[in-house]
């Protein structure tokens, strides 16, 4: 084996690897879709059953840490993607078949991606409110704060994934051409 046929294998095996962490990624996004969904289904269902007001804050905490992982495995396919097209495919001839017919398109119209992100704000708001809602009535003071705080951390959590998902390709492709031209 040549060193230019050797060095198209490790180029191969690094395209492999790179795809299988991004089928991975994908995976566990379903798989973490499906257990907020149970985490919802189970903490309303307690929270109705015991009739304790913070079961459901406390489950909006947690699809809160599970919409956060979300948004940074979607930087991180971003990033495999980037480097794939950046780095692999301009010394791979035929592997930018993807690339070139635009088969990862991102979803550009805003009601498109609403209906395809819109698990994780859903669930979150729907566990706040009704955690809000039910809390015992001691006045305003207790609960505009609560209030005030999981809405704020719903602003971040949106701003955080709609930054992503419409500039996150471009800086990931941005960052490795950077990193091209550097070396």
């Amino acid at each position: 084996m040549d060193s230019e046929e050797l060095k198209v294998e490790v180029l191969l095996e690094e395209y492999r690897q790179l795809r299988s962490e991004i089928m991975y990624w994908l995976d566990l996004r379903h798989r973490n879709k499906r257990f907020a969904m149970l985490i919802a289904l189970g903490v309303l269902s307690a929270g109705v059953g015991l009739e304790l007001s913070v079961i459901p804050l406390i489950g909006a905490l947690v699809i809160s840490f599970l919409w956060y992982d979300e948004i940074r495995r979607l930087r991180a396919i971003f990033r495999n993607a980037a480097y794939i097209e950046v780095h692999l495919e301009s010394q791979l001839e035929g592997l930018n078949w993807e690339t070139q017919i635009g088969s990862h398109v991102i979803q550009t119209s805003f009601l498109g991606r609403l209906i395809a992100n819109a698990e994780f704000p859903i669930l979150y708001l729907a566990m706040t409110l009704y955690g809000l809602i039910t809390l015992p009535a001691k006045g305003p003071l207790y609960i505009v704060p609560l209030g005030i705080c999981f809405g704020f951390l719903f602003l971040i959590l949106i701003v955080a994934g709609y930054r992503v998902a419409t500039h996150g390709r471009k800086r990931a492709v941005d960052f490795w051409r950077g990193k091209n031209e550097s070396s």
